[in-house]
Order: structure tokens, then C-alpha cells, then sequence
């Protein structure tokens, strides 16, 4: 046998078969006569070949996949036209089953869920392609009053945009829903909030829908809203579900109509996530004559929603469905879930003040501390606004493509608004991704834990006026107001336990929101540490010296505050560091939720000086009949939280 192997059959017929090829081919192309792949490497002859068969199966693949494209094209079946009727849409027996084809739902708060658990393994939130919202804060009108869109608001695939005032709000909202109406006929849901707390703002919203329609109908240049294209379904919601008509409605004032005509529901229940699910099923798929419809959410509340365990469904269920959801809706509190408000019955007339709401908060857990300040000069009165709408119904505008306004101020709040807002955006991301993150970061991990620690305490200051040192209760009162001081200062110790251990990782977070949170969260606690060991000092030295008034009418001793630290050199030391950072957090986060409660925590200084009081007798009453006096009126119980 010769050092050269035989060629076998098939390579021998590849050949003759690529040189006929070749030959023909080349000989038209280029007059050439005879090509002969003999002449040339077998890699080459193997390479020519292996290119010719990819570049016929490429052509097959296409060819059959043009196929199928096309009968799925003529295959497509119509959907009804005409609108469902909404048959209750099983709504009187709505959140009692979420859909089985998705996970489990856990009713109740995602916030309030705050225990310092941490999750292991996550399940990452894949939606990569949403950009997260931020929010717009307008003056207190009904409807989204924005100062600038762009500073709060991200869409998916949209470039920032200016908006102002009402007039800029009402054309904000014709632009979405015009936007829509030129890719084809369009349903807007309107959910309206059956709360009673929330009778003028529907009476308001209903005011202003023919000019929304006007404006739309001034954009419409192309009457794409001719013949009916443009329709609206009108639902309350509270505990239950209810449809306000049969048929879609067209004509604007109808759908005012249909908005005051929502009836109040007394039970004080918000199932707001349960109503985007059940509408965004009901519309997938409306058609107009044939002609897909564009369905979008319009969403009228004031609070956080009751049934937020259903979120991640409501989620899922509107970007399966396309329904980008809008809310007009109050902002979330800063750091806190619940707020007050006056409530006034619309049958009754009377006043209800002080009512507990739940407002917030503006992120996925608690962030930030608990503890109230100790003078009730430095409280703000009311909890501070975030400037940010709460996270479920925030996060729910984000993901389905729509926006979260911020319609209303509420009144003696401190409210913060602008674009440099931006930078402090909460993470309106799935609370096993936002676990993940905290999970990975050890400031974040530490201030949600500090913040828990922090809810424990009590929620009154230690007091600050005495009686006599001689009088019968003095050391009753004395020993209470130390051990409730003691009480705070041990939640301080608790709660500064993971700041300590992460302060080493603050520069290194990228976020600037929870860098302000990790300062804010850090200066506080040493102003409340100096501010306990201070108190308890100067209650105990009034114990031990017992002074005399210097003044005959003094009938009482109050605490002021005084920049003498009296404790100890390692308390006037974290005196000092507290200082620098509140001072430093003011001048690096200016109008920001952060710089005030700091600029309120440095409003007073933290050590303690006694000094002495007169309180003024009760005034008698007025004369009486010779008619026995009443009763004396019961103690006033705490106050519940309370759904309006």
C-alpha cells in the first residue's frame, strides 16, 4: 500500500459533484471553463461543501417557517365584540380565590411584613425591560397637578416629560390615554375608591372628565375617537366590586355620571389589587367590531390598598393583558405606615378627627427610624410626606407601563417635591428582589434591622414637667418618666448594634437614598443615646439635692434643653459626633425628608436643665343650678386604626 490513503466513494463524488457545480456556475459567472476542486486542498473541497449544505438547510428553515407564520396569521380567531357584561364578575365574592394559575397570594400589607428576615435564595423579579418609575407630586387638587413629570416619572419606552399645573395635569392624562386611541379603538377602566373619605375627590374628578375629553378631543386631529373608538367602563371598588353600567359608555357626561354615582362602602375595606386583577381579565381581548381595543386602568384612591398581598399577581395579570395602569392617589408617608386625617360622615355631617389611615410607606420595608423626637416642638405634627406614592400601587404603575401621580397634598404635611428628588427614588422592585439587594449590602441590611428594633418602643417622650420635689407623687412620677427614658435608651443601644457594625460599609453603597438613610438613621440614634443619659442624669441629681423654688409662685419643675452635657466625657463625645453628622446631613440632602428631621433633631440642644414652672389652677365652671355635677366623662381609649 502507497503512503497516500485511497479516496473513498463518497469524498470521490463530492468532488465530481462540486466541480460540475463549481464549473457551471464559475464558467457563467466569470467564463471560466473547467474548475477542478482536485487541484485543491481537501479542507478546502471539505469546507465548500459544508457550506453549500448550511446555506440549503438555512433556505428550507425559512421557507417552512414563513409557512407556519402564515397560517397562524389566518387562523386567528375574532373575540366578541360586544363589552362583557361584568355579571358581578363573581365581585361579592371577590379576593376570596386568586387565580390558580399563578402563585399563592399572602393578604395583607407588603410593608408591614418588616420582620428582620432575610431571604436566602430569592426569586429575582425578571423585568429588565421596565423602567422604574418615580413619582410626580402636584398641589392638592383631584387630579395630578405635576410640577415636573420627568423628575418622578419613568415609562416604559417614553423620554422625560414637563407638565404643571392642573391644566398641564389634565392634559398629561389626554396625552396617555390619547396615545392609545392612535394605535386604535380604547377602553378606559375608571376604578373609582367607593371610600367615603373620598366623596369630594370623585365629585371632582367627575368635574373634570369632560375637560380630560376635550382635550383629547383637540389632540384627535385624526378623529381616531370617531364612531364610538374611544368607550369607558365606570367600577367602584372597596370590599366588593361595582359596575356603574352594562354597556360601554362614550358620551363624557355619562361617564361623570357614572363616577358620582359610585355608592359608599361602609366596611372601610380597599381590595384595589383585587380590582385591577378582575378588570384587566374581564377587558383582555375586547374588540370594537373586530378591532382590538387598547384597555388601559385609570385608578382614583387615597390610601394603600388593603389586598397589597396580591400585587405581584395584579403585576403579572396587567402585563400579560397589556393594561398599563394610572393612579391618582395621596403620597406615602416618609418612613412610616400610618397617618391621621379628619374624616367627615357625608350622611351624619359629623366630624371624626384623628383618624388612623394607612399611607405608607414609600418603599417595600421600613427604612428609617421609628422613634419620635423628644420635645413636641421638634414633631412635625403630622407624619412627613415622602414625596414618593406608596410602594404596592407605585411599583404596580411601574411594571404594567402606566404612572402613579400623586393627586392631592394632604393638608399640614411638610411636602417635598422637585427633581432632585430623582436620586432618592425608592426601589419599587419585588420584595424577594429587594431582599436579594439587602441581602448584599450591608447598610441596607443594617437599617432595615435598626428600623424594626425601633418600632418597639413606646410612642410618648419621657416627660418634662414635675411636680414639687415635697409633693406625695413626686417619686412616682420621677421613677416613671426614668424608666421610660431607660426604656428608650435601651432600643438605642439595640437598634445602634448594626449601624456600628456596618459604618465601615458606608461610602462604599451606591444608593444615595440609603446613604441619607444610614446618616439620618445613625446621627438620630446618637442624639437620642446623649439625650437618655442626660435625662436620667439630671432626674436623678433633682432626686438627690431636692431643691426649693426661688420663686413663691413656682409650683412645678420643667426640663429645658441646655448645651451642657453633664454625664460623662464619652457622652459630650457623641454629642459632638451626632452634631457633625445631622449638621453635615443638612447640608448635603437640602429639601429632602432626611435634612429636615435632621435640622428637627439639631432644633434642640441634648443636654437637660431644670428650671422652675408655674401651671395656672384649673378654671372652675361656671356657676351651677343646684343641679348635681355630671358624670365625669370616660377615658378616651386608644385609637384604632381605622379604614375610612
Amino acid at each position: 500500500m502507497s503512503g497516500i490513503p485511497t479516496e473513498n466513494r463518497f469524498l470521490r463524488w463530492s468532488r465530481q459533484m462540486l466541480e460540475r457545480v463549481a464549473s457551471g456556475w464559475l464558467g457563467r459567472r466569470f467564463g471560466i471553463d473547467r474548475v477542478n476542486p482536485g487541484q485543491g486542498p481537501a479542507w478546502l473541497l471539505s469546507l465548500a461543501l459544508h457550506g453549500v449544505l448550511v446555506i440549503a438547510l438555512v433556505l428550507v428553515n425559512f421557507a417552512a417557517t414563513r409557512q407556519r407564520e402564515i397560517l397562524n396569521f389566518v387562523s386567528i380567531t375574532d373575540v366578541d365584540t360586544d363589552l362583557p357584561e361584568m355579571e358581578r364578575l363573581n365581585l361579592e365574592n371577590l379576593g376570596n380565590s386568586p387565580d390558580p394559575t399563578e402563585s399563592e397570594a399572602l393578604p395583607g400589607s407588603v410593608a408591614m411584613r418588616l420582620s428582620s428576615a432575610i431571604v436566602d435564595s430569592p426569586q429575582l423579579d425578571r423585568l429588565e425591560d421596565i423602567a422604574v418609575n418615580d413619582i410626580t407630586q402636584p398641589s392638592s387638587m383631584i387630579l395630578p397637578e405635576s410640577v415636573r413629570i420627568d423628575s418622578f416619572v419613568s415609562i416604559r419606552g417614553a423620554g422625560p416629560e414637563v407638565v404643571g399645573g392642573v391644566e398641564g395635569a389634565v392634559d398629561r392624562l389626554a396625552i396617555e390615554i390619547h396615545n392609545r386611541l392612535k394605535d386604535g379603538p380604547t377602553l378606559v377602566v375608571w376604578l373609582a375608591d367607593a371610600s367615603g373619605s373620598l366623596n369630594s375627590e370623585r365629585e371632582k374628578l367627575a368635574s373634570h372628565i369632560r375637560n380630560i375629553y376635550g382635550h383629547i378631543d383637540k389632540l384627535d386631529t385624526e378623529r381616531k375617537s370617531a364612531d364610538g373608538a374611544l368607550m369607558a367602563a365606570v367600577i367602584g371598588f372597596g370590599e366588593r366590586l361595582e359596575p356603574m353600567s352594562d354597556k360601554p359608555l362614550t358620551d363624557p357626561a355619562a361617564i361623570a355620571d357614572a363616577i358620582q354615582r359610585v355608592k359608599v362602602d361602609k366596611t372601610g375595606i380597599e381590595n384595589v389589587f383585587q380590582a385591577v386583577i378582575a378588570a384587566s381579565r374581564k377587558y383582555a381581548g375586547f374588540q370594537l367590531e373586530k378591532s382590538p381595543c387598547q384597555v388601559m386602568i385609570v385608578i382614583l384612591t387615597d390610601e394603600v390598598g388593603d389586598d397589597d398581598g396580591y400585587l405581584e399577581d395584579a403585576i403579572a395579570v396587567t402585563r400579560r393583558n397589556a393594561t398599563p395602569v394610572f393612579v391618582l392617589g395621596s403620597p406615602a408617608l416618609f418612613g412610616q405606615t400610618i397617618g391621621y386625617m379628619d374624616y367627615r360622615d357625608p350622611e351624619t355631617g359629623e366630624v371624626q378627627y384623628g383618624l388612623q389611615v394607612r399611607q405608607g410607606p414609600e418603599s417595600a420595608r421600613l427604612e428609617q427610624i421609628q422613634i419620635p423626637f423628644w420635645y413636641p416642638q421638634q414633631n412635625p405634627g403630622q407624619p412627613m410626606s415622602s414625596g414618593f406614592g406608596p410602594f404596592a400601587l407605585s411599583r404596580l404603575a411601574a411594571q404594567s407601563g402606566g404612572i402613579f401621580f400623586i393627586s392631592r397634598d394632604l393638608e399640614g404635611w411638610r411636602q417635598f417635591r422637585g427633581e432632585h428628588l430623582r436620586e432618592y427614588r425608592p426601589d419599587l422592585v419585588s420584595l424577594a428582589e429587594y431582599d436579594r439587594l439587602m441581602d448584599k449590602s450591608p447598610i441596607r441590611r443594617a437599617l432595615v434591622r435598626a428600623s424594626s428594633e425601633t418600632a418597639r418602643t413606646v410612642r410618648e417622650s419621657p416627660g418634662l414637667f414635675f411636680p414639687p420635689v415635697e409633693d406625695a407623687n413626686f417619686d412616682l412620677v420621677m421613677s416613671d418618666q426614668q424608666a421610660r427614658a431607660a426604656q428608650w435608651g435601651y432600643v438605642v443601644d439595640k437598634a445602634m448594634i448594626p449601624i456600628a457594625e456596618a459604618a465601615a460599609a458606608r461610602d462604599r453603597e451606591p444608593s444615595r437614598r440609603w446613604r441619607a438613610h444610614f446618616d439620618l438613621m445613625k446621627g438620630r440614634l446618637l442624639a437620642l443615646k446623649v439625650r437618655s443619659l442626660e435625662y436620667n442624669a439630671i432626674c436623678a441629681q433633682l432626686r438627690r439635692d431636692k431643691p426649693k423654688f426661688a420663686r413663691p409662685q413656682s409650683n412645678a419643675w420643667r426640663l429645658e434643653p441646655s448645651d451642657e452635657i453633664v454625664t460623662s466625657d464619652k457622652a459630650r463625645a457623641l454629642a459632638v459626633e451626632a452634631t457633625e453628622i445631622l449638621k453635615k446631613i443638612v447640608t448635603e440632602y437640602p429639601q429632602t425628608p432626611w435634612a429636615d428631621l435632621a435640622a428637627r433633631e439639631l432644633a434642640a440642644p441634648f443636654g437637660f436643665r431644670w428650671v422652675e414652672h408655674y401651671i395656672p389652677p384649673a378654671r372652675p365652671g361656671p356657676p351651677g343650678n343646684g343641679n348635681e355635677a355630671p358624670p365625669p366623662r370616660p377615658a378616651r381609649p386608644p385609637r384604632p386604626v381605622i379604614k375610612l
